[in-house]
Parts: structure tokens; sequence; C-alpha cells
């Protein structure tokens, strides 16, 4: 599981090639055993690793109170 490995790809601000770069990223995709699954999420999906995918979702929020009624997060649920 590499959680939100693509909004960390996906930063431009600042350079971030020195700690995670993205052909390294992909090569190790690229080499991992066969038996092994990887599920990797975020937004802002970089198109080389988009290509490299066997399966991808997108969720969107069709009903969601948040956006519907302006509720705030919870705590104790979204934090």
């Amino acid at each position: 599981m590499l959680d939100q490995l693509n909004n960390a790809l996906a930063i431009t601000r600042f350079p971030i090639d020195d700690v995670l770069s993205l052909p390294e990223v992909l090569e190790a995709i690229q080499n991992r055993p066969q038996t092994t699954h990887l599920v990797i999420t975020g937004r802002s999906v970089h198109p080389s690793l988009l290509a490299l995918a066997d399966i991808v979702s997108t969720i969107d929020a069709t009903k969601h109170y948040y956006a519907d009624q302006d509720v705030k997060a919870t705590k104790g649920l979204e934090f």
C-alpha cells in the first residue's frame, strides 16, 4: 500500500527528486515480484504511473454533507 504516493509525486512547489524521484518509483514498480500487488492512492496520477497500472478507480462524491450542507469535519471521525 503506497498511500498518497500520487500526491507526493505531483508536488511542484519544491524539489522532491532527492527524496522521491519518479524514475526510481517507476523502476521499483516495474521490478517488484510478480506476486506483489500494489495499491497506490492519491489524486493527480502521473501519466507514466497510469500507464503501468492494471486497474484505475476514481471516487467522486455524489452526495456528501461537507459540500451539500456545509458541515465541517467531526472530531473523532474525520480527524
